[in-house]
């Protein structure tokens, strides 16, 4: 065997399935062998392993399994994003949510919201783009944002607030001029988000299957999409659990066009369209 062709038994391959449950919750599929060699095949030449069993020794050694294994999760993660990812969703908020809190004369002071599954920001900065756009008609609100994801490298990128130029493509322009900056020279070809954007924003390490404390919270909603298909049944429930008790009473929840509240009809009511309103 070279260092090129890397190969996985089925007993590497179902340790790997089981250490990933067992660390994050997510679902490693049987068909996803291909995956997983595509995806970490690249570490292990980097560690100058040539097999995947050596692979395993070290992500199994209590001297440096934690840190390989924060390595692990962000390379099999995945980040699929893009502002204003299906629209609709701020579109309700816009358009039904936020004015209902103002016509019922509920609006509170502070008004929170968590984008669990951040990825590298694109989700957490078009929400501050939603709320700081209502805020200059209802100047008296503080909106706070928690962004929080268990790939540690995309939370870096996320907190910079830089992304290529071709990430405006569904930023409308009007939004674009009024929170992004344009870079120049060395940063051509870049855009960065304006500090009145990132300051309304807390980016937080957080694993959702092994959940530590919030620094945000009771949230009016939780945007959590095209997450929970890739957990365990188990973990998507203890998950769910988890955003329940942190809404406030008939806060909403957000999930992926392909996502359901996955029988847990007692705790939330649809609304439409992937848009979930706890039940008290």
């Amino acid at each position: 065997m070279t260092d090129l062709d890397f190969s996985l038994s089925d007993n590497e391959f179902k340790g790997l399935q089981d250490l990933i449950s067992q660390e994050t919750g997510i679902q490693i599929s049987d068909f996803k062998r291909v995956f997983l060699v595509a995806r970490l095949s690249p570490r292990l030449k980097e560690l100058g392993f040539h097999r995947f069993n050596e692979y395993l020794g070290l992500l199994q050694d209590p001297v440096y399994n934690k840190e390989e294994i924060g390595k692990l999760i962000n390379r099999i993660t995945t980040n699929e994003t893009r502002f204003f990812r299906e629209q609709h969703h701020f579109e309700y908020l816009n358009r039904t949510y936020l004015p209902s809190l103002v016509q019922t004369g509920q609006i509170p002071k502070k008004i929170s919201f968590w984008s669990a599954g951040c990825a590298t920001g694109e989700e957490a900065y078009t929400l501050a783009m939603v709320l700081s756009d209502f805020r200059e008609s209802h100047p008296w609100i503080e909106p706070r944002i928690l962004a929080t994801d268990i790939d540690s490298e995309a939370l870096s990128k996320a907190r910079t607030g830089l992304f290529p130029e071709k990430a405006a493509a569904h930023i409308p322009p009007d939004s674009l001029k009024k929170y992004f900056l344009k870079g120049v020279k060395e940063w051509t070809g870049w855009i960065k988000t304006r500090a009145a954007l990132k300051e309304m924003i807390s980016f937080q390490y957080l694993n959702l299957h092994k959940p530590g404390p919030l620094s945000l919270g009771p949230f009016n909603g939780i945007f959590c999409r095209n997450v929970l298909i890739y957990f365990l049944p188990a973990s998507r429930e203890k998950s769910l659990e988890l955003f329940r008790r942190s809404l406030l009473p008939e806060g909403l929840l957000f999930l992926g066009h392909s996502e359901n509240i996955f029988d847990k009809e007692e705790d939330f009511r649809s609304l439409g369209e992937t848009v979930y309103q706890r039940i008290d």
